[in-house]
């Protein structure tokens, strides 16, 4: 009888130990599935915010190709002086900031900003320098007179540089260089408003009573 009894409870004792084994087979099964979800759930958390920023990285490329971004170092433009010899705009040498004013002699949307851009730098003669950049040579030395401001031709270089090429455009510089500012078409609407915010003046809007 003990003998019996002696098999019948290693094989008991093999049972309840093959059990047990199965037991933490399952434990280890659900701990490595619950393993590979929290694995998945990172993955899928990196791959959104990767998502994220490639998507804001895109939006910044398609801000850029509207207009130079804002922030970034405005290298100096060659442009050629009235007198036909060339020269060189920088920023770091001037006390006050710059004023960039892209436009061109046969551009429509130019002419009807010339009360707008010449109102501004009147206004902001204090604190800014207005300076006007021609896309192309004029066929009269006197374009730009209009504005009020130096006027200087935009080398080749420069406008393949700067992607300039719709007019009218506006680009601020600090004095150290930096951009803080990019506005491209007439001062009108949202750009108008932005304008009178960013400078905090007053200017007529094109295409309106005041500026007739």
């Amino acid at each position: 009888m003990d003998s019996s009894t002696g098999t019948v409870k290693g094989i008991c004792e093999l049972v309840c130990g093959y059990n047990e084994l199965r037991v933490d087979k399952r434990v280890m099964v659900r701990r490595s599935w619950l393993i590979a979800a929290v694995l998945m759930l990172c993955v899928s958390a990196s791959l959104n915010v990767y998502l994220l920023k490639r998507a804001q990285q895109l939006a910044h490329m398609v801000n850029s190709s509207q207009g130079i971004p804002i922030g970034t170092v405005m290298p100096p433009i060659r442009v050629v002086r009235p007198d036909g010899q060339e020269s060189v705009i920088t920023y770091a040498d001037a006390r006050r900031g710059t004023i960039l004013y892209v436009f061109s002699p046969s551009c429509a949307s130019c002419i009807h900003n010339e009360p707008s851009i010449r109102s501004l730098s009147s206004q902001t003669v204090g604190l800014y320098r207005s300076i006007g950049l021609l896309l192309s040579a004029p066929a009269d030395r006197g374009s730009g007179a209009a504005l009020g401001i130096s006027t200087f031709v935009v080398s080749a270089d420069s406008i393949r540089l700067f992607n300039l090429g719709t007019t009218p455009e506006t680009i601020v510089i600090s004095p150290d260089g930096l951009v803080q500012g990019v506005w491209r078409g007439t001062f009108s609407g949202i750009i108008h408003d932005e304008v009178e915010r960013f400078f905090n003046v007053r200017i007529p809007e094109p295409f309106s009573a005041e500026s007739e």
